[in-house]
């Protein structure tokens, strides 16, 4: 039998910058709370700057927007695309150190990506799905107890 949610688990993509390769794979559980609390207060701009990438936009307006969200939030940037590159909890601080050492260019290279990748496992994977598994959650428990019944 097979497991419904395998199929929530989206390719790994493979990025380099400065020489060095990258991994950018959907969050672990043990990553996402962490990703989650860098990124929280940065959602909206983050969901701009993916649609200005994936529409192919002005280069320059990509990265004048990703140069807006490093001065206001560069320090909560830089700790989501550490989470999100670390292949585990125990190596978020290494990867921020590694990520810290990069020039801007080669940050934003990797963090659109990163962030890239979360988004569509969110949007076309993990929602869906919890959103199946809560309807056949309800199905199963038919109507239940109602005040009424108790």
């Amino acid at each position: 039998m097979s497991n419904e949610f395998d199929a929530i688990e989206a390719p790994a993509q493979t990025v380099t910058v400065g020489g060095k390769t990258f991994v950018v794979t959907p969050l672990t559980v043990e990553r996402m709370p962490g990703f989650t609390r860098a990124l929280r207060p940065l959602i909206p701009m983050i969901g701009s700057l993916i649609d200005i990438d994936t529409a192919g936009e002005d280069p320059q307006a990509l990265a004048e927007m990703m140069l807006d969200i490093v001065s206001e939030h560069g320090e909560r940037l830089i700790d989501a695309v550490a989470y999100a590159v670390a292949p585990d909890v125990k190596s978020v601080a290494d990867m921020r150190a590694r990520i810290g050492k990069m020039n801007s260019a080669e940050f934003i290279l990797l963090a659109l990506p990163a962030m890239k990748v979360n988004a569509d496992f969110f949007a076309q994977s993990l929602l869906p799905a919890v959103r199946k598994a809560m309807a056949e959650a309800k199905a199963s428990l038919g109507t239940g107890l109602t005040p009424a019944s108790t």
